[in-house]
């Protein structure tokens, strides 16, 4: 559905969103890639491949690194400036 966070996640090449609440909606969006194998394909590969990159388990562990090693320089400059003022 397009609430939530979802919008941000899935990508208009790799993914389908519909109004919540829009059984109709939905079963068209359904009927479109039951009919359009082919988009259905590309989809599904652009999908996995998103998910393959982006949720790389060392890509997610460098990325943590990154953003703990961010916060603590943040922290260090907090108690710098707190113990100067």
């Amino acid at each position: 559905t397009c609430s939530g966070a979802l919008p941000e996640v899935v990508l208009s090449d790799c993914g389908l969103l519909f109004p919540r609440g829009d059984v109709s909606h939905l079963a068209r969006l359904i009927r479109m890639l039951y009919e359009e194998t082919q988009l259905h394909r590309a989809m599904a590969e652009k999908a996995r491949f998103n998910a393959v990159s982006l949720f790389d388990a060392k890509r997610m562990a460098e990325d943590m690194i990154k953003a703990y090693t961010k916060a603590k320089s943040w922290k260090r400059a907090l108690l710098w400036s707190e113990y100067f003022s």
